[in-house]
């Protein structure tokens, strides 16, 4: 959802704002601009500032706006898949391949892929909250682990030996000297 977060000062509140690409949160802020000290940015990141005795006519206007052009349709969270894997094409060679793309952040981010038939050998739960997920998953005999930052509470319903559709980027866990390429999990759907 586009968000925006303020710090407070005596009299001022500057927010920083972050929106969804069917939300141009800058012409939002355009159209709220007499509630506005300043403003600027681009369709989904913006800064401002506003006086504190505005802060609930911006919201309003902000809201309206946001009814206007918002549908159910645009608020279903959705992941840019850039290729379907098998696991036998992760291997050593691929990761040296994607580290060339590096560095990733906002333009330029994490390949991510998608791999379906894949069988979950064990889950298991971790960090202090249980909130992260460890699984150890197969396709075809390949083995992969994987972890999920976040997913704690969708991994409680699954169990060893379902099948999955798995969206991941791969990484390198360095542990002990040792290291092995692992799945970097951002959802899953059992098939």
């Amino acid at each position: 959802r586009p968000t925006i977060t303020f710090s407070v000062g005596q009299k001022y509140l500057e927010g920083s704002g972050r929106s969804i690409p069917s939300f141009n949160l800058l012409a939002a802020l355009e159209e709220s601009k007499k509630y506005l000290i300043k403003f600027g940015g681009h369709r989904q990141a913006a800064g401002l500032k506003v006086d504190k005795k505005n802060i609930k006519k911006l919201y309003s206007k902000l809201l309206k706006f946001a009814k206007r052009k918002l549908s159910k349709e645009d608020l279903i969270p959705t992941i840019s898949i850039d290729a379907e894997l098998a696991f036998s094409e992760i291997n050593d060679k691929l990761w040296g391949e994607l580290k060339r793309l590096e560095p990733h952040g906002m333009a330029n981010p994490y390949p991510l892929f998608f791999s379906k038939g894949v069988k979950v050998i064990d889950r298991r739960l971790v960090g202090k909250d249980q909130d992260h997920l460890k699984l150890r998953l197969s396709q075809k005999g390949k083995i992969f682990d994987g972890i999920g930052f976040d997913l704690g509470e969708a991994g409680r319903k699954l169990s060893a030996g379902d099948q999955i559709k798995v969206a991941y980027s791969i990484d390198q866990n360095n542990w002990n000297g040792r290291k092995r390429l692992q799945l970097k999990i951002r959802d899953f759907k059992v098939s």
